[in-house]
């Protein structure tokens, strides 16, 4: 994936790419030296995206993926490399394969930990639903529920609303907290708190102050 770019106000971490790879013709490991994600990949913002860094390197050096199914898979079993000798795009099945090869599988099924599921949350937005849900073994549906906090959000249970709940959330609101202040005065995740607030009838997390009149019209 050739692109050209200006150095001026890009990102450090797209900058670090553009500037290295192309060079490297190590079969050494290329250890990501900027932030991960949870899963231990490494994640950089270009045109106000966020990207796995492993998988931007996949495209540049072998083209964009087959299909939605295909990972980024490392022959090294190192999450933080970005050699692109040591990348390709396999499959779901394939990769699964290299992941038991390296011992760095994530699961011995297609059930999930709660875990897994934090880290589900973290890839919203860096990567598509189908492709997490690929990378799990679970469906693109179980991913936006888990991603929207309808599931997994109270150590893997779905919490079961109350009118106690209900009158907690009321008083948060009266008191003026946002979604986060409100979750954490309920003692539940943010996600589920806020579906529940809209659901009973609550349009934000800020206190529904009364309008003021209108003002007498003169003639």
């Amino acid at each position: 994936m050739a692109r050209s770019y200006n150095a001026g106000n890009m990102p450090k971490g797209y900058l670090w790419i553009m500037e290295t790879i192309p060079g490297y013709q190590s079969d050494d490991c290329l250890l990501w030296p900027f932030s991960c994600c949870t899963p231990g990949y490494g994640i950089f913002m270009i045109d106000r995206k966020n990207r796995l860094s492993h998988r931007y390197v996949c495209e540049m050096a072998h083209g964009p993926a087959p299909g939605p199914g295909y990972h980024a898979a490392h022959s090294c079993g190192n999450r933080r490399c970005v050699n692109p000798r040591h990348l390709s795009w396999k499959t779901q099945s394939d990769n699964q394969l290299d992941r038991r090869a390296h011992g760095t599988n994530n699961k011995g099924s297609s059930k999930i930990t709660q875990m897994q599921a934090n880290q589900i949350r973290t890839l919203k937005g860096v990567e598509t639903a189908i492709e997490t849900a690929a990378r799990y073994g679970v469906t693109e549906s179980n991913v936006r529920l888990i991603q929207s906090g309808r599931t997994w959000a109270n150590n893997g249970k779905i919490h079961k609303w109350t009118p106690e709940d209900d009158k907690k959330i009321r008083e948060a609101v009266s008191k003026g907290y946002n979604f986060r202040q409100m979750a954490e005065f309920v003692g539940q995740a943010r996600g589920p708190t806020m579906l529940r607030a809209y659901r009973i009838g609550l349009r934000s997390g800020q206190a529904q102050y009364p309008r003021k009149p209108a003002p007498p019209q003169t003639s």
